[in-house]
């Protein structure tokens, strides 16, 4: 009966000492761009968190429930903004510190900002991703062409053998 007791009080321990060391805090936005569950939030480039679930409320909104370590406190009117990580398009959360006294809590809901939005349509790799869709679209194109050519082809070959 000892050991069991002794078990359950270290796993409580470890769980305690894992739970607080992060805390949860969510985000509220119009469209989330490609961001998934694996994303990272990071302030000045170094990872403070990331991403744990998305989900799509009631009224139609994007809530994005983080885990971030607890340090560094993070200000009130801190901007949270959705980035584009590399030029393969993959998102993150980048923090851009406030400077109110007042930190946010844990459970607190903040307004996401989309990079889209703050650059409006000028970043580079917007346009690498346009380019890149475009060249897509045409290969497709070309292909349905080459497909459509060599079909009329045999049917010609068809029509000469009757």
């Amino acid at each position: 009966m000892k050991r069991h007791l002794i078990i359950a009080l270290i796993l409580t321990g470890l769980f305690s000492s894992c739970t607080n060391n992060e805390k949860t805090i969510y985000l509220q936005a119009d469209q989330v761009d490609g961001l998934t569950t694996e994303a990272t939030v990071t302030l000045n480039g170094f990872e403070i968190g990331q991403v744990d679930d998305i989900q799509i409320s009631q009224q139609g909104r994007i809530l994005i429930k983080l885990q971030l370590d607890k340090e560094p406190e993070i200000p009130t009117d801190s901007k949270f903004i959705i980035k584009s990580r590399d030029l393969l398009g993959s998102k993150g959360i980048s923090v851009q510190l406030g400077d109110e006294n007042e930190s946010i809590g844990i459970g607190d809901t903040i307004e996401v900002i989309n990079e889209r939005n703050l650059i409006q349509g000028d970043s580079l790799t917007i346009k690498i991703q346009d380019i890149f869709e475009n060249l897509t679209g045409a290969k497709q194109r070309d292909s349905i062409l080459f497909e459509l050519r060599r079909l009329n082809r045999n049917l010609e070959e068809l029509k000469k053998e009757k």
